[in-house]
């Protein structure tokens, strides 16, 4: 009944275009309704920037899903900025893996993944964090730094950019566990994508 996709903007440049078109034409064929939007992970809530096209579908007779922001917009809360999602992490000095990446909390508790990298490359200017706006798009390869420390932020610190809450785990090695962060559509912004489907389920059926 629904479809939805999710890319980055370039699939709708020039020069990718025909993609896009292919999938579109080949939806309407199929007897949906079709709409494309390009938008930000921060207007969902999320401390990212991260620019993304989505692709919305319905079968006809079903109501066309219509993503609305929820922050950054006129009578709704501010953006999440990358203090506000790192804020509290602030003064915790990461940990060595051989830790198991178990940094504790003053409260008493702890927090998953937070331990050092080693890192001797160069940051990339494009993605030093200022704790005052969100982050921009956090990829794979982690050259992201700061906005405190001289250090690449945390895996920890990646995923709640993403917008995974301190209780969720990742499975695999490392590097898995990088890619799954960096591949991940942001957890506000997919949530948005699934209520926004949700309520045109809701609506039901109407022959047209």
């Amino acid at each position: 009944m629904f479809v939805s996709m999710e890319n980055v903007p370039g699939a709708g440049r020039e020069k990718n275009i025909k993609y896009l078109l292919i999938i579109v034409s080949s939806l309407l064929q199929m007897d949906y309704q079709v709409s494309t939007t390009q938008t930000s992970a921060s207007l969902y809530g999320d401390p990212q920037d991260r620019e993304r096209l989505i692709v919305l579908a319905s079968k006809r007779g079903y109501k066309l899903p219509r993503l609305l922001a929820t922050h950054g917009v006129e009578n709704k809360p501010r953006v999440v900025t990358a203090g506000d999602a790192l804020g509290d992490l602030e003064d915790v000095e990461p940990v060595l893996d051989t830790m198991g990446g178990l940094a504790p909390l003053r409260n008493g508790g702890h927090v998953l993944y937070h331990y050092k990298e080693d890192f001797t490359g160069a940051y990339d200017k494009r993605y030093v964090l200022n704790r005052d706006v969100p982050a921009k798009t956090v990829t794979k390869k982690n050259t992201m730094k700061h906005y405190k420390h001289d250090r690449p932020v945390t895996v920890r610190e990646r995923a709640r950019l993403q917008g995974f809450p301190d209780s969720h785990k990742f499975a695999g090695s490392r590097t898995q566990i990088a890619d799954q962060i960096g591949n991940a559509v942001p957890v506000g912004l997919a949530t948005a994508i699934g209520r926004a489907i949700v309520e045109s389920y809701n609506v039901g059926y109407h022959c047209s």
